[in-house]
């Protein structure tokens, strides 16, 4: 038996402890996924979830935050002695009125034109904030919407009942234009956290400490496999499902995600459907997790999403903005100075993570007081714009060089521009470059492909050559063909991300997951060829050669 068939059958044993009473139907369950032959095509699905993400949230467009979209918030009543600042009060507060006002915004908020705008300025995924009540109470499945029961949204099922097919075509228009979707799961029963964005206002996050949090885990499950199991079936351009956004950590969280994992493939969700978790702002934990944990649970592909701001803490108001942009700065390996110390966490993240990492969130905001103590806060608006330009810049770099994808927060809001929390007003502002793909320059102008392939050539030639030198001086002795074999593919791989268009046009993309995309092919050519020994040479050499696309990008660039 095959180390995913036992650790298929070892789940299956484990079932009843882990999952408990959790109504999922089991019938449709699919084995792990089998690794493809060696060599085959990236197919539509890999393209769009593998590559680089250059993203943006859609917040407010579905989950409501009054700070957002405060207009749909002015008759929302009072909760806990403040105005209501969740989607549950702009419901309670406008009756009869909800659904109209609702559905009006979810069809107008984002328009034709903001697509066509996201996509020219470098945008190729969203990340869509979504809550249980909008995709529930409009499913064909009766026990799915009977997931509503118990929960605050019950009662006001019927003005959600026509919300699912909106998002559906929301996929369908994001794929017209060569634009992947993750799915978040941002406001859970329970909930999650206790923030006004998980859909209710409440300072206590019930899915972990109320009397009943076991139920709510398991109502919590089952409507994830709901939400997995709707989309990705009908939407090759689904890049992934977040289960949670944000939750409160504790010993408590580890545990269900590893519940959903078994669940998921229990329940016969795609078993290529990358799953996305929330490290809860304990990022060496959970990156460290994704080996020690998840890898145990499934061999589905699961990556953390971390959350980068720098406006929120007293640290945060207490450091200089220029100070804040300095430790992102990816030249600067100065051990005396606080220069690069961001960069450089982030890159030991990313190594345990083994670049299965992203950063679901983070803004070019700062709070006032990062403006106060800078040493040019005397110098006006320009001193300012440019303080908050280096500290966009920085973070966008940061994460092109150690992360598989970012999306800022957020692509729209109502109000005046706001460069710091509008991607709108950040890139019109020029606070943030004109386009967030380092590479369009290169990919849109007359790309010259034979010269790229010759440059893979002498890449392969002289890392191959490197590859035989260091053995042969260690008593080794052969031809590497391995390795070679290896190099061939990852370049091969660069390549074809690069210029196959998946819709709109949109072509120039690079292999994000990259220790994911490695991992699958050494996958294959074990399973094709008995497990070789020397597969490690063929995995060292596809991350030489992946490396080798990246370093050719940047040479281009700075011609």
């Amino acid at each position: 038996m095959t180390v995913f068939g036992k650790l298929q059958e070892k789940a299956k044993q484990k079932l009843s402890d882990q999952l408990g009473d959790l109504n999922i139907n089991t019938k449709a369950a699919q084995p792990p996924p089998q690794p493809a032959q060696p060599g085959a095509q990236p197919s539509t699905r890999q393209l769009y979830s593998f590559r680089q993400q250059r993203g943006v949230n859609l917040g407010s467009l579905y989950t409501l935050e009054a700070w957002l979209t405060p207009s749909l918030f002015t008759n929302a009543p009072e909760s806990q002695g403040k105005q209501g600042k969740s989607e549950l009060e702009v419901v309670q507060g406008n009756g009869q009125e909800a659904k109209k006002l609702l559905e009006n915004h979810w069809d107008n908020f984002v328009n034709e034109g903001d697509w066509n705008w996201f996509v020219q300025h470098g945008i190729n995924t969203i990340r869509l904030p979504v809550s249980y009540y909008h995709v529930l109470p409009g499913h064909g499945d009766p026990a799915a919407r009977n997931l509503m029961k118990g929960t605050p949204y019950e009662p006001h099922s019927s003005i959600y009942a026509d919300c699912l097919p909106r998002i559906h075509a929301l996929f369908d228009t994001a794929a017209k234009h060569g634009v992947g979707v993750l799915l978040d799961l941002h406001g859970c029963v329970g909930p999650q956290n206790d923030q006004h964005h998980s859909g209710v206002s409440s300072s206590f996050p019930g899915l972990w400490k109320a009397d009943n949090a076991n139920d709510l885990q398991k109502q919590a499950i089952e409507i994830l496999v709901v939400l997995a199991k709707e989309f990705a079936d009908r939407h090759e351009n689904m890049v992934g499902i977040e289960l949670l956004n944000e939750p409160a950590n504790g010993p408590w969280l580890a545990k269900f995600y590893e519940k959903a994992l078994k669940a998921f493939d229990q329940a016969g969700v795609r078993p290529d459907l990358p799953v996305i978790v929330s490290d809860a702002w304990a990022t060496q934990f959970y990156s460290a997790w994704l080996g020690d944990g998840a890898a145990k649970v499934t061999h589905r592909h699961v990556a953390i999403d971390y959350h980068l701001y720098r406006c929120f803490t007293e640290k945060d108001r207490g450091t200089a903005i220029e100070d804040h942009a300095n430790g992102l700065d990816l030249g600067c390996k100065d051990d005396n100075s606080d220069r690069g110390h961001t960069a450089s966490w982030l890159s030991q993240m990313s190594n345990q993570a083994n670049r299965n990492i992203i950063v679901g969130e983070w803004s070019s905001a700062v709070s006032g007081g990062s403006f106060e103590c800078s040493a040019h806060h005397k110098d006006g608006h320009n001193a300012r714009r440019a303080g908050r330009t280096k500290w966009g810049t920085s973070q966008l770099q940061a994460f092109e060089e150690f992360t598989a994808g970012n999306f800022y927060w957020t692509g729209k809001k109502e109000g005046k521009p706001d460069a710091g929390w509008c991607l709108y007003g950040a890139i019109e502002g020029n606070v943030l470059p004109s386009n967030l793909d380092p590479n369009a320059d290169l990919w849109q102008s007359n790309w010259d492909a034979g010269a790229a392939a010759q440059y893979g050539k002498d890449e392969e030639e002289r890392a191959w050559g490197g590859h035989k030198s260091y053995w042969a001086s260690r008593g080794g002795d052969g031809v590497h063909d391995r390795f070679r074999r290896g190099f061939a593919q990852g370049w091969a791989d660069s390549t074809t991300f690069w210029e196959t268009d998946i819709g709109g046009g949109r072509k120039g993309n690079l292999i994000g997951y990259t220790g994911r995309w490695v991992q699958e092919r050494v996958e294959a050519i074990k399973a094709a060829e008995g497990n070789p020994k020397d597969a490690w040479e063929y995995e060292e050499a596809m991350k030489q050669a992946l490396r080798a696309w990246r370093r050719m990008l940047g040479e281009k660039r700075q011609k």
